[in-house]
């Protein structure tokens, strides 16, 4: 029995050499070339590949065993996370690329294929990009997204799984993109604007028809081609201002469901756009309202349910525009200015007449066949400002001001070359700043003016006034705070009414 022994421990002895994990020659996962990338558990200890403690560092688990670029590749899916690797420990699942990411080539747009979100904002600008088919699998950006300056980009269509833009969205100076129908699954901007710009080729915006909010301002401008809003029909606020400029459009049709612009409304430079037939929806305004050098537009008809208008009423330099009608509804301008300039075929203002309140000044000039304010019935005073009548070469009387008791700066009734009388102005008591009435060549008397008393805090200017033959109309005013200027007037007999 104990010669057995001896073959026993030998026995022992060499099991301890050759089994897995035992002695000084073990074998370990990776200390073989490919081992670390087979697939196969080759030191038996349970881990495969890259779990094994034996391949960390080896170049396929992102070490860099040179220290050249190679950079980290965790999970194999060759995209190293230096470029843009959404979730580097797992090939399969899409995470937020962590951060802001800027493209510029087909290659860099390639590096977000497998993402489905971006924890950051996203910019492509690049004259070589045909199109955006690499971010199908996108959903989310939680900054802003911009594209910009792309001059081959003809469609954004690989864009059409992107469903939320955390910031402002801008597409801008594209030559070549058609449409943005790429966007159809965006249906908010909660935390930015929207801005479409300098498209030259862009035709239509049908893309943004799930589009119902946007928190910032929307800028719609220098789009040469663009003729349609239609793809808009489903906006229904815009918290900040609202911008159409130098368009194509005819109309703002696509604009029906708006009901509310918290900022400013410019509607400006559309050189064929005829009416605003499509915001009949909208009823108030927390800004100002421009309405300028739109040479064909004809009407304001579309502007029927608006009531306020939080800042200024600015109508300027439409040559077509024959009267404001649609503006009935509007009751308040209650901090902001109203200024008509500049319309030449503006006939008459009636379309003003529940107007009642105005903040701020009141400016009529330069409009060649306005031959009355009548409009103005309902202004009884401007209780912060300026009245301001000059250049209306068609303008005969005043009649439509004959309830204004009350104009708190500066009155002004300058170069209306029809102007007969200001007996429109019978019920004007009191001016606070300075009266000037100058160049008025048709202008035959004062008499409207026998209510005012006196000019506390401003001056008398009546100048170059060809046919005024006599100051009746001023016999109640007592004094003048400043100055007294009575010039070139060579019809005036007499001033027994000073």
């Amino acid at each position: 029995m104990k010669s057995e022994k001896p073959w026993g421990l030998l026995l022992a002895c060499l099991l301890w050499g050759v089994l897995p994990g035992c002695g000084d020659d073990a074998p370990v996962e990776g200390d073989e070339a490919g081992e670390c990338e087979d697939g196969l558990d080759n030191d038996q200890d349970g881990s495969v590949d890259c779990a094994d403690p034996g391949c960390t560092g080896a170049p396929t688990c992102g070490g860099d065993d040179d220290d050249s670029s190679q950079g980290t590749d965790a999970d194999g899916d060759g995209v190293r996370v230096e470029d843009g690797d959404c979730d580097d420990s797992d090939a399969a699942v899409t995470t937020p690329y962590p951060g802001d990411y800027t493209a510029s080539s087909s290659s860099q747009l390639a590096t977000l294929a497998a993402c489905s979100s971006i924890d950051g904002s996203l910019s492509i600008s690049g004259s070589t990009l045909a199109n955006l088919d690499d971010l199908g699998n996108l959903t989310s950006v939680s900054g802003d997204l911009s594209i910009h300056n792309s001059s081959a980009l003809e469609n954004i269509d690989g864009l059409s799984n992107l469903a939320t833009i955390g910031g402002s969205l801008s597409i801008r100076e594209n030559d070549l993109l058609g449409n943005v129908d790429g966007l159809v699954s965006l249906t908010s901007l909660p935390g930015g604007g929207l801005e479409l710009e300098g498209n030259d080729a862009l035709a239509h915006v049908d893309g943004l028809a799930h589009l119902s909010s946007v928190t910032g301002a929307v800028n719609i401008g220098i789009n040469n081609a663009l003729s349609s809003l239609a793809g808009l029909a489903g906006l229904a606020a815009v918290a900040g201002d609202l911008s159409i400029v130098y368009n194509a459009v005819t109309d703002l049709a696509g604009l029906g469901n708006l009901a509310t612009v918290g900022g400013n409304l410019s509607i400006c430079f559309n050189a064929l756009l005829a009416s605003l037939d499509g915001l009949d929806s909208l009823t108030s305004l927390g800004g100002t309202l421009y309405l300028t050098n739109n040479p064909a537009l004809a009407n304001v008809d579309g502007l029927v349910s608006l009531s306020s208008v939080a800042g200024d009423l600015a109508i300027l330099d439409n040559d077509s525009l024959a009267h404001v009608d649609g503006l009935l509804g509007l009751t308040t301008l209650p901090a902001g200015n109203l200024d008509l300039v500049s319309n030449d075929a503006l006939v008459h203002v009636d379309g003003l007449a529940n107007l009642g309140t105005l903040g701020g000044n009141l400016s009529i000039r330069e409009n060649a066949a306005l031959s009355n304010v009548d409009g103005l019935v309902s202004l009884s005073s401007l209780p912060d400002g300026d009245l301001e009548l000059h250049d209306n070469d068609a303008l005969i009387h005043v009649d439509g001001l004959a309830n204004l008791t009350a104009v708190d700066n500066l009155l002004t009734i300058f170069s209306n070359a029809a102007l007969l009388h200001l007996d429109g102005l019978a019920n004007l008591a009191s001016v606070g700043g300075s009266l000037s009435i100058r160049e008025n060549a048709s202008l035959l008397h004062l008499d409207g003016l026998v209510g005012l008393t006196s000019l506390p805090g401003g001056d008398l200017e009546l100048d170059d006034n060809d046919a005024l033959a006599n100051l009746d109309g001023l016999a109640n005013l007592s004094s003048v705070g400043k100055l007294l200027s009575i010039v070139s007037n060579p019809a005036l007999a007499n001033s027994d009414g000073d």
